[in-house]
């Protein structure tokens, strides 16, 4: 009964059909939009989506991505340019794909060092931020196809905790077996960093 009400209460958008891409929004607020990949294995990577350039760049979202397994044949072209270090929503759009995003839930959790540092010290440690979880297909009229689950971690002045309903790492860990993956593996980023 309780994980009901999580459900009616969290999910913001069933199924967000081509849903705004964070590239887009981050280049429209804050003038310039860059990716880069710090840490990438064959079934995940996490990136930071910045604003600004070179030294200056901000970290606006950090993206925990869990690929699907098996990767879906029709985007395993689409897939080598993202692996190669291409914004996921950017480079599946250019790919003559409609970005969905699912079953999307939020949460919140303390900024940490290595946000403290991707941020350029705007962000204490302490600090909470919005976070967000959510699958991401790549869609065309007449079929939806899987890619990944993607975590994203918010700057408080791009997206904030203020007015947004969330639930605990816990309750959308229990949602579904690739969730609770997505959800340890953050822990452990968020641990190792210590």
């Amino acid at each position: 009964m309780r994980l009901i009400a999580v459900l009616g209460l969290s999910l913001t958008c069933g199924a967000c059909w081509g849903a705004p891409l964070n590239s887009d929004a981050i280049r429209a607020r804050y003038g310039s939009y860059s990716v880069e990949v710090i840490a990438q294995s064959a079934t995940q990577r996490v990136a930071v989506l910045r604003s600004g350039f070179e030294t200056e760049a901000i970290c606006r979202t950090l993206a925990l991505t869990h690929f699907a397994d098996p990767l879906p044949a029709e985007l395993l072209s689409t897939h080598e340019r993202i692996v190669a270090g291409g914004s996921i929503g950017e480079t599946i759009r250019n790919a003559g794909f409609v970005v969905t995003k699912s079953d999307s839930f939020y949460f919140k959790l303390s900024a940490g060092a290595l946000f403290e540092q991707l941020s350029r010290q705007t962000v204490a440690q302490t600090t909470p931020l919005l976070a967000q979880i959510y699958r991401l297909s790549a869609s065309t009229a007449t079929k939806n196809i899987h890619y990944a689950v993607i975590i994203e971690i918010y700057h408080p002045d791009y997206r904030s905790l203020e007015g947004q309903e969330t639930i605990s790492r816990d309750a959308i860990a229990a949602l579904d077996p690739s969730y609770r993956t997505a959800v340890e593996s953050l822990s452990s980023l968020w641990r190792d960093e210590h």
